[in-house]
């Protein structure tokens, strides 16, 4: 019977640190199947992007502006149909047309946006105002702009780990950016060991998770914020309000899918103190990590 040999690659995409780790019995297929998921994060960060004028997001917001409604592809209607789906389950939380807001916060490095800023994003903001029709997408404000970073990373890592499977990979791990998928075992038989950190810029693990098969996805606000005026502002922006959110916690949640997992540690975050209530009612397996050393779990240990 031949050896099975682990292989990882290491890469940059998407704006965060990536990590693939493969296990194959022929050395050349594990190659090729680093290096076809590779191109197919990169094939989605290219298409999502909100940040590239040739990406299909990009058109979609252009023809947003120019009041024209658009067929979507396939893949996109797909991520279109669970942004909808996270925008009821999260009581309007989790919305996709935050672009415009979030961009407003991103380039706040030394004074706050003032109220009529805020008050003018806000005009573009609700998927209430989207046309679906699916598959054609209009906008009912030419004010709107759709971003999908709160989904396109997680559905990458979906995409990849069926790719892998699909060229032949035995076990392997997906991590794009701290959201992690795990299939098969490694080569001594263990599961898989995923850390998860405390919320805070230099903090050590909080908890070790032991994952045979699944996904686990964290959201908190600890490596992307600004500090104005001596007070730390997170990337995660309100849609109602328009201000980012405030979080002194970070949640990390397991599932089968990355997309699922993903969604739901955002929704979390975004509900701020009725998070960790609200992901138990949910009966929902995760771990909320605090500043201040304080870390409470849910189902976590007892099947993963």
């Amino acid at each position: 019977m031949p050896s099975t040999v682990e292989l990882r690659s290491d890469f940059g995409a998407m704006g965060c640190p990536c990590t693939m780790i493969v296990y194959s019995s022929d050395h050349h297929a594990g190659q090729t199947a680093l290096a076809a998921g590779r191109d197919e994060v990169r094939r989605l960060e290219s298409k999502f992007s909100r940040y590239r004028d040739d990406s299909v997001l990009t058109a979609i917001n252009r023809a947003g502006r120019d009041g024209r409604e658009v067929a979507l592809d396939a893949e996109t209607e797909h991520l279109i149909t669970q942004a909808f789906a996270a925008y009821q389950k999260s009581d309007h939380l989790f919305d996709v047309t935050t672009g415009a807001l979030s961009r407003l916060w991103n380039t706040a490095s030394c004074t706050l946006p003032s109220d009529s800023d805020i008050a003018h994003c806000l005009e573009g903001v609700g998927m209430n105002k989207l046309c679906w029709q699916p598959p054609v997408l209009g906008f009912k404000s030419k004010a709107m702009e759709i971003d999908l970073g709160g989904l396109a990373k997680e559905y990458a890592v979906d995409r990849v780990c069926g790719l892998l499977k699909d060229l032949g990979v035995t076990g392997g791990l997906v991590d794009l950016g701290g959201d992690v998928r795990a299939f098969g075992r490694q080569h001594d038989d263990l599961p898989w060991r995923i850390g998860i950190r405390f919320p805070k810029p230099d903090g050590d693990a909080a908890m070790t998770l032991f994952v045979i098969e699944g996904a686990v996805a964290t959201s908190g606000l600890y490596e992307r914020f600004v500090i104005i005026d001596g007070r730390r502002y997170g990337h995660v922006v309100n849609p109602i309000t328009g201000w980012p959110i405030e979080s002194r916690s970070a949640y990390s949640v397991y599932a089968s899918t990355c997309l699922d997992a993903g969604t739901i540690a955002s929704i979390a975050l975004l509900k701020g103190d009725a998070g960790a209530a609200w992901l138990r009612e949910l009966d929902v397996p995760h771990v909320e990590a605090l500043e201040s050393g304080e870390v409470n779990h849910w189902r976590i240990g007892s099947q993963h």
